[in-house]
């Protein structure tokens, strides 16, 4: 989803190249390694948008919606899905998950993608919905609930909620995403669009999930991912590498298993649903 420090000239042969950069009855069997998700259990209580403690939503129909980030479409989230789907509860049968496709005007402004966002959830007649995203697809989510749309969870992987190295030069970049995206590693500056969306976040444990991986998976870091008040999560990478022409460790974790059972069962349950993690500081220089 992110970008790159390269010369003009080359920026449309490596975009050509980039992973999330392009787009990429009876209860089905846990595969192995994976832990189970949880079944909706009537004593659970968890305290929703609203910030009222109630009783879990046995059976919720609540639209769930993907998002994707830069030079992506609807199509990197089939592994997930498919996880969604086979879920051993089978709260989330094809029906109630949405992807939203805004592949052809990644390279707007977010604030731009955002208002689409929250037209198409008005469009679709969704009503309240959950959302899960990915890497630039969380800044668009994020924004588009702080200007009104009806979203009432966000779960965010691999999102540069504080910033990219991989962005530079903040009002000149020829994709305007990334004029939105910056991060200057060096000195801990970020663009002023990150600044007031952070500075305006009405964030909880249990409206607000990010995940990471390690400690940077080459394109985003850990303490860029992480949100103050939101329940923070770290996954390990599988392999190693990544950086800015390489996203591969950035895009994995659309098809970890341990990923997608978190997100269910936050999207049940917010924050009591999924094993608590402490954030790594916010500190890193990565990217």
């Amino acid at each position: 989803m992110l970008l790159f420090r390269m010369q003009a000239a080359t920026m449309a042969a490596a975009a050509a190249a980039v992973g999330v950069g392009v787009a990429a009855s009876g209860a089905p069997a846990v595969a192995a390694g994976q832990r189970p998700a949880f079944t909706a259990r009537p004593d659970r209580t968890v305290a929703p948008a609203g910030g009222v403690a109630g009783q879990a939503r046995a059976g919720d129909t609540r639209p769930v919606v993907f998002v994707h980030g830069l030079h992506a479409g609807p199509g990197v989230w089939s592994s997930m899905k498919d996880k969604f789907e086979k879920d051993i509860a089978g709260d989330f049968p094809s029906a109630r998950l949405h992807a939203f496709d805004y592949s052809d005007t990644t390279e707007d402004h977010i604030p731009d993608n955002a208002q689409r966002l929250s037209d198409w959830i008005s469009a679709e007649q969704l009503g309240e919905v959950d959302v899960v995203s990915h890497s630039m697809g969380g800044l668009v989510a994020r924004k588009a609930q702080e200007d009104g749309a009806q979203i009432r969870r966000i779960i965010t992987l691999a999102t540069p909620n504080h910033g990219t190295g991989c962005c530079w030069s903040p009002t000149t970049h020829p994709w305007k995403a990334c004029q939105d995206m910056w991060r200057d590693t060096l000195i801990g500056t970020q663009s002023d669009f990150l600044t007031d969306l952070n500075v305006k976040a009405h964030i909880t444990p249990d409206t607000v999930m990010t995940y990471a991986i390690g400690t940077s998976d080459g394109q985003v870091a850990a303490d860029s991912v992480h949100l103050d008040g939101a329940l923070n999560k770290t996954i390990e990478p599988k392999t190693s590498g990544g950086n800015c022409l390489d996203p591969s460790v950035h895009n994995s974790i659309l098809g970890r298993d341990e990923v997608a059972a978190d997100s269910m069962n936050f999207l049940r349950y917010g924050a009591v649903g999924v094993p608590k993690q402490s954030a790594l500081r916010r500190s890193s220089t990565a990217t």
